[in-house]
Protein backbone atom coordinates (compact mmCIF):
# COMPACT_ATOMS: atom_id res chain seq x y z
CA UNK A 1 0.00 0.00 0.00
CA UNK A 2 1.39 3.39 -0.91
CA UNK A 3 1.69 6.25 1.56
CA UNK A 4 -0.36 9.44 1.33
CA UNK A 5 1.44 12.63 0.47
CA UNK A 6 -0.07 15.43 2.57
CA UNK A 7 2.43 18.16 1.84
CA UNK A 8 2.11 21.92 1.84
CA UNK A 9 0.57 23.43 -1.28
CA UNK A 10 2.98 24.33 -4.05
CA UNK A 11 2.70 26.23 -7.29
CA UNK A 12 0.66 24.36 -9.87
CA UNK A 13 1.80 24.11 -13.46
CA UNK A 14 -0.31 25.66 -16.22
CA UNK A 15 -1.08 22.17 -17.54
CA UNK A 16 -2.33 20.98 -14.14
CA UNK A 17 -4.55 24.03 -13.76
CA UNK A 18 -6.02 23.59 -17.25
CA UNK A 19 -6.61 19.87 -16.71
CA UNK A 20 -8.35 20.57 -13.42
CA UNK A 21 -10.53 23.29 -14.93
CA UNK A 22 -11.56 21.01 -17.80
CA UNK A 23 -12.52 18.28 -15.37
CA UNK A 24 -14.41 20.70 -13.14
CA UNK A 25 -16.49 22.04 -16.04
CA UNK A 26 -17.39 18.53 -17.22
CA UNK A 27 -18.13 17.36 -13.67
CA UNK A 28 -20.46 20.26 -12.95
CA UNK A 29 -22.45 19.56 -16.12
CA UNK A 30 -22.65 15.84 -15.33
CA UNK A 31 -23.93 16.52 -11.82
CA UNK A 32 -26.48 19.01 -13.16
CA UNK A 33 -27.89 16.42 -15.55
CA UNK A 34 -27.93 13.67 -12.93
CA UNK A 35 -29.69 15.88 -10.38
CA UNK A 36 -32.45 16.83 -12.83
CA UNK A 37 -35.75 15.35 -11.66
CA UNK A 38 -37.39 15.53 -15.11
CA UNK A 39 -36.39 13.42 -18.09
CA UNK A 40 -37.79 12.31 -21.43
CA UNK A 41 -37.69 9.06 -23.39
CA UNK A 42 -38.41 9.22 -27.12
CA UNK A 43 -39.54 6.34 -29.36
CA UNK A 44 -40.45 6.23 -33.04
CA UNK A 45 -42.85 3.36 -33.93
CA UNK A 46 -42.16 3.32 -37.67
CA UNK A 47 -41.18 -0.38 -37.76
CA UNK A 48 -43.31 -1.69 -34.91
CA UNK A 49 -46.09 -2.86 -37.25
CA UNK A 50 -46.13 -5.43 -38.64
CA UNK A 51 -42.45 -6.35 -38.31
CA UNK A 52 -41.96 -6.38 -34.55
CA UNK A 53 -44.01 -6.31 -31.37
CA UNK A 54 -42.18 -3.68 -29.30
CA UNK A 55 -39.46 -1.03 -29.08
CA UNK A 56 -37.69 0.40 -26.06
CA UNK A 57 -35.30 3.11 -24.92
CA UNK A 58 -33.55 3.85 -21.62
CA UNK A 59 -32.27 6.84 -19.68
CA UNK A 60 -31.38 7.90 -16.12
CA UNK A 61 -33.40 10.54 -14.31
CA UNK A 62 -32.14 11.81 -10.96
CA UNK A 63 -29.54 9.03 -11.19
CA UNK A 64 -32.33 6.42 -11.36
CA UNK A 65 -32.59 4.17 -14.44
CA UNK A 66 -35.88 4.19 -16.37
CA UNK A 67 -36.98 2.35 -19.50
CA UNK A 68 -39.84 3.22 -21.85
CA UNK A 69 -41.38 0.62 -24.15
CA UNK A 70 -44.18 0.75 -26.67
CA UNK A 71 -45.76 -2.62 -27.30
CA UNK A 72 -48.59 -4.02 -29.41
CA UNK A 73 -50.86 -6.30 -27.42
CA UNK A 74 -54.44 -7.51 -27.27
CA UNK A 75 -56.68 -8.92 -24.60
CA UNK A 76 -57.00 -12.18 -26.55
CA UNK A 77 -54.45 -14.26 -28.40
CA UNK A 78 -55.07 -13.24 -32.01
CA UNK A 79 -52.00 -14.91 -33.49
CA UNK A 80 -50.84 -12.99 -36.58
CA UNK A 81 -54.09 -11.05 -36.83
CA UNK A 82 -53.46 -7.44 -35.80
CA UNK A 83 -57.12 -6.45 -35.66
CA UNK A 84 -58.02 -4.80 -32.35
CA UNK A 85 -54.39 -4.54 -31.30
CA UNK A 86 -53.72 -1.90 -28.65
CA UNK A 87 -50.52 0.11 -28.40
CA UNK A 88 -49.34 0.22 -24.80
CA UNK A 89 -46.73 2.45 -23.23
CA UNK A 90 -44.81 0.65 -20.49
CA UNK A 91 -42.54 2.52 -18.09
CA UNK A 92 -40.05 0.53 -16.02
CA UNK A 93 -38.12 1.78 -13.03
CA UNK A 94 -34.94 -0.30 -13.19
CA UNK A 95 -33.95 0.24 -9.58
CA UNK A 96 -32.07 -2.87 -8.47
CA UNK A 97 -31.69 -2.65 -4.70
CA UNK A 98 -33.30 -5.97 -3.88
CA UNK A 99 -34.31 -6.35 -0.28
CA UNK A 100 -34.16 -2.59 0.37
CA UNK A 101 -37.41 -0.72 0.89
CA UNK A 102 -37.69 2.05 -1.67
CA UNK A 103 -40.46 4.09 -3.25
CA UNK A 104 -40.41 6.57 -6.09
CA UNK A 105 -43.44 8.76 -6.78
CA UNK A 106 -43.63 10.19 -10.30
CA UNK A 107 -45.87 11.93 -12.79
CA UNK A 108 -45.71 10.35 -16.24
CA UNK A 109 -46.97 12.05 -19.39
CA UNK A 110 -46.98 10.36 -22.77
CA UNK A 111 -47.57 12.45 -25.84
CA UNK A 112 -47.60 11.78 -29.57
CA UNK A 113 -45.68 14.14 -31.84
CA UNK A 114 -46.56 14.38 -35.53
CA UNK A 115 -43.80 15.89 -37.68
CA UNK A 116 -45.78 15.78 -40.95
CA UNK A 117 -45.98 19.27 -42.53
CA UNK A 118 -45.82 20.99 -39.14
CA UNK A 119 -45.03 19.76 -35.63
CA UNK A 120 -48.15 18.83 -33.74
CA UNK A 121 -48.17 17.46 -30.21
CA UNK A 122 -50.98 15.64 -28.49
CA UNK A 123 -50.93 14.43 -24.89
CA UNK A 124 -52.36 10.93 -24.89
CA UNK A 125 -52.09 10.02 -21.21
CA UNK A 126 -50.97 11.73 -18.02
CA UNK A 127 -50.88 9.58 -14.90
CA UNK A 128 -49.34 9.39 -11.44
CA UNK A 129 -47.04 6.39 -11.10
CA UNK A 130 -45.62 4.99 -7.88
CA UNK A 131 -42.74 2.55 -8.22
CA UNK A 132 -41.43 0.38 -5.40
CA UNK A 133 -39.68 -2.92 -4.72
CA UNK A 134 -42.87 -4.85 -5.65
CA UNK A 135 -44.03 -2.65 -8.52
CA UNK A 136 -41.32 -1.80 -11.00
CA UNK A 137 -43.46 -1.06 -14.07
CA UNK A 138 -46.57 0.81 -15.13
CA UNK A 139 -48.53 -0.27 -18.22
CA UNK A 140 -50.56 2.45 -19.96
CA UNK A 141 -52.93 1.86 -22.91
CA UNK A 142 -52.32 4.54 -25.53
CA UNK A 143 -54.50 3.89 -28.59
CA UNK A 144 -56.13 1.27 -30.81
CA UNK A 145 -53.36 0.57 -33.25
CA UNK A 146 -55.07 -0.91 -36.29
CA UNK A 147 -57.42 2.07 -36.66
CA UNK A 148 -54.60 4.56 -36.04
CA UNK A 149 -52.25 2.79 -38.46
CA UNK A 150 -54.89 2.65 -41.19
CA UNK A 151 -55.36 6.42 -40.93
CA UNK A 152 -51.65 7.27 -40.59
CA UNK A 153 -49.81 4.50 -42.45
CA UNK A 154 -47.80 6.88 -44.59
CA UNK A 155 -46.47 9.11 -41.81
CA UNK A 156 -45.74 6.09 -39.58
CA UNK A 157 -43.81 4.38 -42.39
CA UNK A 158 -41.85 7.60 -43.00
CA UNK A 159 -40.91 7.82 -39.30
CA UNK A 160 -42.83 11.09 -38.81
CA UNK A 161 -44.49 10.00 -35.58
CA UNK A 162 -42.83 9.87 -32.14
CA UNK A 163 -44.10 8.85 -28.73
CA UNK A 164 -42.42 10.79 -25.93
CA UNK A 165 -42.66 9.86 -22.25
CA UNK A 166 -41.86 12.65 -19.80
CA UNK A 167 -41.17 11.46 -16.27
CA UNK A 168 -41.10 13.89 -13.35
CA UNK A 169 -39.87 12.56 -10.02
CA UNK A 170 -42.00 13.92 -7.19
CA UNK A 171 -40.55 12.10 -4.21
CA UNK A 172 -37.92 9.48 -3.42
CA UNK A 173 -37.89 7.54 -0.16
CA UNK A 174 -35.34 4.89 0.69
CA UNK A 175 -32.40 4.19 2.93
CA UNK A 176 -30.08 3.55 -0.01
CA UNK A 177 -31.35 5.48 -3.01
CA UNK A 178 -28.50 6.67 -5.24
CA UNK A 179 -28.88 10.43 -4.87
CA UNK A 180 -26.18 12.55 -6.47
CA UNK A 181 -24.27 15.19 -4.51
CA UNK A 182 -21.96 17.81 -5.95
CA UNK A 183 -18.72 17.01 -4.13
CA UNK A 184 -17.26 20.42 -4.95
CA UNK A 185 -19.87 22.10 -2.72
CA UNK A 186 -19.81 21.71 1.09
CA UNK A 187 -22.91 20.32 2.79
CA UNK A 188 -23.32 20.64 6.54
CA UNK A 189 -23.12 17.25 8.30
CA UNK A 190 -22.91 15.44 4.96
CA UNK A 191 -19.79 16.43 3.05
CA UNK A 192 -18.16 19.21 5.03
CA UNK A 193 -14.41 18.54 5.05
CA UNK A 194 -12.27 19.50 2.04
CA UNK A 195 -9.42 17.73 0.34
CA UNK A 196 -7.42 20.08 -1.85
CA UNK A 197 -6.36 18.32 -5.04
CA UNK A 198 -4.45 20.51 -7.48
CA UNK A 199 -6.31 23.58 -6.29
CA UNK A 200 -9.79 22.01 -6.46
CA UNK A 201 -11.58 21.34 -3.18
CA UNK A 202 -13.49 18.05 -2.88
CA UNK A 203 -15.73 17.84 0.19
CA UNK A 204 -16.08 14.53 1.99
CA UNK A 205 -17.68 12.97 5.03
CA UNK A 206 -14.78 12.16 7.36
CA UNK A 207 -16.66 9.55 9.39
CA UNK A 208 -17.84 7.72 6.27
CA UNK A 209 -14.36 7.58 4.74
CA UNK A 210 -12.77 6.53 8.04
CA UNK A 211 -15.21 3.63 8.22
CA UNK A 212 -14.00 2.23 4.89
CA UNK A 213 -10.32 3.19 4.89
CA UNK A 214 -7.65 2.74 7.56
CA UNK A 215 -5.55 5.39 5.79
CA UNK A 216 -8.27 8.01 6.05
CA UNK A 217 -9.03 6.91 9.61
CA UNK A 218 -5.40 7.51 10.55
CA UNK A 219 -5.32 10.77 8.61
CA UNK A 220 -8.32 12.09 10.52
CA UNK A 221 -7.07 10.95 13.93
CA UNK A 222 -6.88 13.73 16.48
CA UNK A 223 -3.21 13.12 17.25
CA UNK A 224 -2.13 13.98 13.70
CA UNK A 225 -1.59 17.53 12.53
CA UNK A 226 -3.77 16.89 9.46
CA UNK A 227 -6.78 16.36 11.74
CA UNK A 228 -6.60 19.92 13.06
CA UNK A 229 -6.22 21.65 9.69
CA UNK A 230 -9.00 23.25 7.67
CA UNK A 231 -8.16 21.09 4.65
CA UNK A 232 -5.80 18.32 3.58
CA UNK A 233 -3.70 18.57 0.47
CA UNK A 234 -3.50 15.39 -1.62
CA UNK A 235 -0.74 15.17 -4.18
CA UNK A 236 0.15 12.68 -6.91
CA UNK A 237 -3.50 12.05 -7.75
CA UNK A 238 -5.91 13.30 -10.41
CA UNK A 239 -9.01 14.93 -8.94
CA UNK A 240 -11.32 13.10 -11.37
CA UNK A 241 -9.96 9.72 -10.27
CA UNK A 242 -10.49 10.59 -6.60
CA UNK A 243 -14.11 11.62 -7.23
CA UNK A 244 -14.65 8.43 -9.26
CA UNK A 245 -13.59 6.42 -6.21
CA UNK A 246 -15.86 8.41 -3.90
CA UNK A 247 -18.88 7.92 -6.16
CA UNK A 248 -18.38 4.15 -6.12
CA UNK A 249 -18.04 3.79 -2.34
CA UNK A 250 -20.58 6.52 -1.46
CA UNK A 251 -24.34 5.78 -1.38
CA UNK A 252 -24.55 7.13 -4.95
CA UNK A 253 -23.15 3.66 -5.77
CA UNK A 254 -21.71 4.32 -9.18
CA UNK A 255 -21.07 1.06 -10.95
CA UNK A 256 -17.66 -0.48 -11.48
CA UNK A 257 -16.95 -0.73 -15.20
CA UNK A 258 -14.22 -1.57 -17.66
CA UNK A 259 -13.50 2.17 -17.82
CA UNK A 260 -12.85 2.74 -14.13
CA UNK A 261 -11.66 -0.65 -12.82
CA UNK A 262 -7.93 0.15 -12.88
CA UNK A 263 -8.46 3.60 -11.35
CA UNK A 264 -10.47 2.04 -8.54
CA UNK A 265 -7.97 -0.72 -7.88
CA UNK A 266 -5.12 1.78 -7.76
CA UNK A 267 -6.89 4.04 -5.27
CA UNK A 268 -8.35 1.21 -3.21
CA UNK A 269 -4.79 -0.03 -2.76
CA UNK A 270 -3.39 3.46 -2.11
CA UNK A 271 -5.97 4.27 0.57
CA UNK A 272 -6.45 0.72 1.91
CA UNK A 273 -10.15 0.17 1.16
CA UNK A 274 -10.71 -3.64 1.45
CA UNK A 275 -14.41 -3.48 0.55
CA UNK A 276 -13.61 -1.72 -2.74
CA UNK A 277 -10.82 -4.18 -3.52
CA UNK A 278 -13.34 -6.99 -2.98
CA UNK A 279 -15.91 -5.40 -5.31
CA UNK A 280 -13.25 -4.78 -7.95
CA UNK A 281 -12.09 -8.39 -7.65
CA UNK A 282 -15.64 -9.66 -8.20
CA UNK A 283 -15.95 -7.45 -11.27
CA UNK A 284 -12.64 -8.67 -12.69
CA UNK A 285 -13.61 -12.32 -12.17
CA UNK A 286 -16.99 -11.97 -13.87
CA UNK A 287 -16.00 -9.57 -16.65
CA UNK A 288 -15.97 -10.91 -20.18
CA UNK A 289 -14.26 -7.75 -21.44
CA UNK A 290 -10.98 -8.35 -19.59
CA UNK A 291 -8.55 -10.91 -21.00
CA UNK A 292 -7.35 -13.78 -18.82
CA UNK A 293 -3.77 -12.48 -18.88
CA UNK A 294 -4.95 -8.98 -17.87
CA UNK A 295 -6.95 -10.47 -15.01
CA UNK A 296 -3.88 -12.26 -13.73
CA UNK A 297 -1.77 -9.10 -14.02
CA UNK A 298 -4.31 -7.13 -11.98
CA UNK A 299 -4.56 -9.87 -9.37
CA UNK A 300 -0.81 -10.02 -8.95
CA UNK A 301 -0.38 -6.25 -8.89
CA UNK A 302 -3.09 -5.68 -6.28
CA UNK A 303 -2.62 -8.93 -4.35
CA UNK A 304 -5.99 -10.63 -4.71
CA UNK A 305 -6.97 -14.08 -5.94
CA UNK A 306 -9.02 -15.00 -8.96
CA UNK A 307 -10.68 -17.95 -7.35
CA UNK A 308 -13.95 -18.59 -5.60
CA UNK A 309 -16.29 -21.53 -5.17
CA UNK A 310 -18.17 -20.86 -8.40
CA UNK A 311 -15.47 -19.42 -10.61
CA UNK A 312 -11.86 -20.56 -10.97
CA UNK A 313 -10.18 -18.95 -13.93
CA UNK A 314 -6.56 -19.32 -12.95
CA UNK A 315 -6.05 -22.95 -13.79
CA UNK A 316 -5.36 -22.33 -17.44
CA UNK A 317 -2.59 -24.77 -18.27
CA UNK A 318 -1.68 -23.26 -21.61
CA UNK A 319 -1.20 -19.84 -20.05
CA UNK A 320 0.90 -21.34 -17.27
CA UNK A 321 3.08 -23.20 -19.77
CA UNK A 322 3.66 -19.96 -21.67
CA UNK A 323 4.82 -18.35 -18.44
CA UNK A 324 7.06 -21.30 -17.68
CA UNK A 325 5.68 -21.70 -14.16
CA UNK A 326 2.48 -21.69 -12.24
CA UNK A 327 1.46 -18.23 -11.02
CA UNK A 328 1.88 -17.48 -7.35
CA UNK A 329 -1.57 -15.90 -7.10
CA UNK A 330 -4.63 -18.05 -6.52
CA UNK A 331 -2.93 -21.47 -6.50
CA UNK A 332 -4.34 -23.86 -3.94
CA UNK A 333 -3.38 -27.33 -2.81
Amino acid sequence: MNSINCATNSDLSKEMIEEGNRWLKEYKETVRLRQNKIGTLDLCPYDIFPFRAEKSTETSIYNIPFEFKIRLESDQDLGSNYDDKVLFGIIYCRQNYEGVAWKIATNCEIKMVNYHNEIREKVIKSVSCDFNIRRSRVKIPLLKWNQFYAENEDIVARALIDFIATIKIINVSSFEMPIVNDLTIPEIRINDFPFNINGIKIYVNKNYLAKYSSVFKTMFSSNLKEATTDEILLKDIFVGDFVEMLEVIYPSRKKISIKNIEILLKLADKYDIPSLISKCRDFVIKSGEISESKKMDLAQKYNFTLFNEDHNILHNSSHCLEKGALPSVGVYD
